[in-house]
């Protein structure tokens, strides 16, 4: 299995590879904005990746141009967009999609990674049940909504 993990910066996007070992340094992109780093990525999924994984607060600080810190916000539509582009590329080449950082174990947020098509969510160890829970918590209430969509819609 190839993994490719993403490093964001304020200018540069980092690139790195692995075959399951240690990660390799692959390729620095330098670029104005995450959305030109997006083509770049579906680029390397084409070159048979079979993992992606996303840090969450690094696309945030590039997406948002702010440090950790009062303006940041993983809510904010442009890091959504940011990581349904990312996601949707990443399953247009059945490239698996992770995400990692210490802001995804809001449920609210851990629905909306699920929504997008997230592979899995990287966590502590620390954090590992009560991340786990949430994310089937998350999973049975999205089920459930849909089977009420599809139960109501052939009731009228």
């Amino acid at each position: 299995m190839n993994y490719l993990g993403i490093d964001f910066g304020e200018k540069k996007i980092g690139l790195s590879l692995s075959a399951g070992e240690i990660a390799r340094p692959f390729l620095v992109l330098r670029v104005k904005s995450p959305e030109l780093g997006i083509a770049e990525i579906k680029e390397i999924c084409e070159e048979e990746i079979d993992f992606v994984i996303i840090d969450l607060e690094k696309l945030t600080n590039m997406t948002l141009n702010v440090e950790n810190g009062e303006n940041y916000n993983e809510f904010h539509p442009a890091v959504l967009r940011q990581i349904t582009n990312i996601v949707k590329t990443c399953r247009r080449h059945d490239t698996e999609t992770s995400v990692i950082g210490k802001q995804i174990y809001e449920p609210e947020f851990i629905e909306l990674l699920i929504k997008n098509g997230i592979d899995s969510i990287i966590c502590g160890v620390e954090d590992v049940n009560e991340t786990k829970n949430k994310i089937a918590k998350s999973e049975r209430k999205l089920i459930l909504n849909k089977v009420r969509e599809e139960y109501h819609s052939k009731q009228l």
